[in-house]
């Protein structure tokens, strides 16, 4: 009797077939964990730019703030944003990010040198989304008068 070691072709076939079905379910696991790292990642950085904003406010002064726009954000040294102003900062969102929802006085957060809290605050105004339109994943925050971000979404 002769034993014969191997595969036959319908176990290949079935064996590549269940690897293939894998490997996709992992690449759409990856997909949706990247575009969710990417929003969370964004408004981490925004939210340590408004920190450092007010830092800049009550060391440096006058005045710092952060001026939204559906693309962007600003960062500037005065108590009015200037588009115009050749120190403004502006950081640009990638990866298809969009600031969704700006709900704040004049799109705006000043911080006031004297006590670092923010300049002509709206309780009723004070927040800001951002969405990566591609999968509808959007991540909110909520700022109170002193700059502290006291809630997300």
């Amino acid at each position: 009797m002769t034993s014969r070691k191997g595969l036959t072709l319908i176990e290949l076939v079935i064996v590549i077939g269940i690897t293939l079905i894998l490997l996709s379910f992992s690449l759409v696991n990856t997909s949706r964990s990247k575009s969710f790292v990417t929003v969370d990642t964004a408004l981490h950085a925004l939210i340590n730019d408004i920190k450092s904003q007010q830092n800049k406010a009550l060391t440096i002064g006058p005045s710092y703030g952060i001026h939204f726009e559906s693309s962007k954000y600003s960062l500037f040294n005065s108590v009015t944003y200037d588009q115009n102003n050749v120190s403004n900062f502006d950081i640009v969102l990638g990866d298809g990010l969009q600031i969704s929802q700006i709900n704040l006085p004049s799109d705006e957060i000043v911080f006031s040198s004297s006590s670092g809290a923010i300049d002509n605050f709206d309780e009723g105004q004070n927040s800001v989304s951002l969405t990566l339109p591609a999968t509808g994943e959007t991540k909110t925050f909520f700022i109170n008068k002193y700059g502290v971000i006291y809630r997300l979404e």
